[in-house]
């Protein structure tokens, strides 16, 4: 580091590290007055020693792609719902490549937020908000893990915002389509009654639903012990008689899976075991109940909304769904159309009360009179 004069002016000169560790020579321009260009060379040098100019530590430069690696190994391939976050992974990787993880900015991010809204999904349609929010919670931890295992001094995406996602409209089954959906369930296979009766009464995802063995299963108790496959969280289940009844109707012996896999292909994974396919019966069943418009997803829905209309507390229902945050469950505390014409109902009930009100006061008056 020193002071040096050119050409009437004085400059300073000093060599730092940069954040992936390389020394970096540095000269600026001070000023015509020696004394002012040797405190800006003490200032500098402070704020080196401190660590207030650049990070001290040393951080290893590297590339995306063989970071990705090391965040595939030592830390996404040990979290629930693998196989979609590694999909996820791939396609970053295809984006970013070689390029240097310190050199990566939010305006890298922008661009690959293009990339991502301007393709097409697997149906033909427009690719949703929601899936770019999904690559940048992914991308904020992996930067975070960098952090953490001395690879960046600091997130550099930590400020990237992510998309306004429009709410979804919740599709809960009706009293009326419950009964038709059970009914055609209960004709047309054992297995197919059990899944419905299942998820109506339980909440559970179909993953969980699909994984879980008759050893998990206790009657007598009238529970269920699993592990949740996109929490990861234990959630113990009370089972109802209708479930039970359903269950037992299958006759597994303990140690069965409840709904095994029949073909060799592997239609779904769930951490690289077969899963049964259940969606044939899924469109059959819906099909001769007469009802469009319905995932299986939305039965978890009708199971929280039942739940919600019947008077359940709110943390008694984010208990029963697994949920982590009640924020999470508040989603489910919406009206229904006919709740909401009964409300407005009620309000008119009120409003002719009061109307009538006057008229008996005024009766009784002219009484005393």
């Amino acid at each position: 580091m020193r002071v040096f004069q050119r050409n009437g002016q004085w400059w300073i000169d000093y060599t730092y590290q940069d954040e992936s560790g390389f020394p970096r020579r540095k000269r600026e321009k001070v000023g015509p007055n020696r004394r002012m260009a040797e405190l800006a060379l003490a200032k500098c040098q402070t704020k080196i020693l401190e660590g207030r100019f650049l990070d001290q530590r040393r951080f290893r430069p590297i590339p995306f792609s063989n970071f990705a690696v090391i965040f595939d190994e030592k830390y996404l391939r040990l979290k629930p719902a693998y196989q979609t976050h590694k999909c996820r992974l791939k396609r970053m990787i295809d984006f970013f490549r070689n390029r240097q993880l310190s050199s990566i900015s939010s305006f890298d991010i922008s661009r690959f937020k293009v990339l991502i809204l301007s393709q097409k999904t697997l149906r033909k349609t427009n690719t949703k908000p929601a899936t770019f929010n999904r690559y940048v919670t992914l991308l904020k931890v992996m930067f975070n893990m960098a952090v953490e295992w001395g690879f960046l001094p600091s997130n550099p995406i930590k400020g990237v915002t992510k998309e306004k996602e429009p709410l979804k409209e919740i599709r809960a089954l009706t009293p009326a389509e419950k009964y038709s959906l059970l009914q055609a369930a209960m004709v047309d296979t054992a297995e197919i009654y059990a899944l419905i009766t299942i998820a109506l009464n339980t909440g559970l995802r179909t993953g969980d639903i699909m994984k879980f063995r008759m050893d998990a299963v206790q009657l007598s108790n009238k529970r269920l012990d699993i592990s949740m496959g996109k929490t990861g969280k234990v959630l113990n289940v009370p089972l109802n008689d209708g479930v039970i009844e359903a269950i037992k109707a299958l006759d597994k012996n303990e140690g069965e899976l409840l709904f095994p896999p029949r073909r060799v292909r592997i239609v779904a994974e769930t951490k690289g075991e077969p899963r049964r396919d259940f969606r044939r019966a899924w469109e059959r069943v819906k099909r001769e109940a007469g009802i469009r418009n319905l995932r299986f997803y939305d039965l978890r829905h009708t199971f929280a909304t039942d739940l919600m209309k019947a008077g359940v507390h709110l943390r008694v229902v984010q208990e029963l769904l697994g949920h982590t945050t009640p924020l999470m469950t508040q989603r489910y505390a919406h009206v229904q159309d006919v709740d909401k014409k009964l409300a407005v109902e009620k309000l008119q009930e009120l409003n002719k009360l009061h109307h009538e009100s006057p008229v008996i006061e005024k009766t009784q008056s002219s009484a005393c009179s």
